[in-house]
């Protein structure tokens, strides 16, 4: 009997497309494994329905766009009866939801430390740079209620099975997710194109970019050693250097063992870029980026680029930070777990 997984998370615009990547990674992981069918809950956006669509999965939009109404969406959602629900969505649920909904339901919170996590029935973080204070917190709940760290950070295959082609490795990549919303690249473009730096620069467009057009009236101002290319997996690893927004793409970098520049395109970014070189000096962060200067960015750059120390030791930090193929197993076998708990 197929068992059926209902998945709340937002993506396109401000929310980017990482959340919505991974969650489709994980769901076709379930039903292939696990015989586990995945529903897809999100805000209405353009282009998350493309994506839904290309990747075959079955959704349901909210026509809502407004956090006010985020409680309401998880009532509807219960109401159709799924035995677990995923919810992969930054959104401060309180402890009265979380308690209302594992009475209706068992309930994942992935990626969120909201003050409702200690009463979920499992607490995911697919990531490496949680705070001092909310590993406090992990560590007074009863164990294995909390899952984090690199062996459960979730890749996609295209990025796992990818091998790379290039030996020269002569250019670094610069991307800042699908989306950017804060204008990120434009300002990396406008900044390295204005200064002296010589080496060759690849920029990945995202498909989702929201300053589309004015990346393409300033692409006519860019030195030849300056290019901007539509984003590729293939463009991105086999690069010499990646210069990029902090997010998902952070860590797949770090599986292919690229040395990492990472920029905090939002201060709650900046706070897990700092915490992950801190913790386990895998990349070099280069902070909050409204706080960043162009002035400063170029200075702390062609600093860094002439120690070619540095990028032995971030690249042997990175093959031992633990981050592997089988994270998607791992969080696979857990969901399927409380399926099975519950019945």
């Amino acid at each position: 009997m197929t068992k059926q997984l209902a998945i709340r998370l937002d993506g396109g615009g401000i929310f980017g497309f990482g959340h919505a990547k991974r969650c489709v990674a994980l769901s076709k992981f379930l039903e292939k494994e696990y015989n586990i069918k995945s529903y897809f809950f999100s805000r209405f956006n353009k282009n998350l329905e493309e994506f839904y669509l290309e990747n075959k999965v079955e959704y349901q939009f909210s026509f809502k766009n407004d956090d006010f109404e985020e409680e309401g969406f998880i009532y509807d959602i219960l109401e159709k009866g799924y035995k677990v629900l995923f919810l992969d969505k930054l959104f401060p649920y309180s402890e009265d939801l979380v308690e209302a909904i594992q009475k209706r339901c068992k309930l994942v919170l992935f990626h969120n430390d909201c003050k409702g996590l200690t009463k979920a029935t499992k607490v995911i973080f697919p990531i490496a740079h949680l705070s001092s204070e909310v590993l406090e917190l992990i560590n007074s709940l009863r164990p294995g209620q909390v899952l984090h760290g690199p062996k459960y950070i979730l890749l996609n295959e295209e990025v796992t099975n990818f091998r790379n082609t290039n030996s020269e490795k002569n250019y670094i990549a610069i991307t800042t997710g699908a989306s950017d919303p804060e204008g990120v690249m434009l300002s990396l473009l406008r900044w390295i194109n204005e200064s002296n730096l010589q080496q060759s620069f690849v920029f990945l467009e995202g498909f989702d970019l929201v300053h589309k057009v004015e990346l393409r009236e300033y692409q006519k101002k860019l030195r030849e050693n300056i290019t901007v290319k539509p984003f590729s997996y293939s463009l991105l690893f086999n690069s010499s250097l990646v210069i990029s927004a902090f997010g998902v793409t952070t860590y797949e970098v770090i599986y292919h063992k690229i040395p990492i520049f990472t920029i905090g395109h939002a201060l709650n970014n900046a706070i897990a870029s700092k915490n992950l070189e801190k913790n386990y000096s895998v990349n070099i962060d280069f902070g909050f980026f409204r706080e960043l200067s162009q002035k400063d960015f170029i200075s702390k750059f062609e600093n860094l680029i002439i120690n070619s120390n540095l990028f032995e030791s971030i690249k042997e930090n990175q093959t031992n930070f633990g981050l592997d193929h089988l994270g998607i197993h791992r969080i696979g076998k857990e969901v399927d777990l409380i399926f099975k708990n519950y019945e």
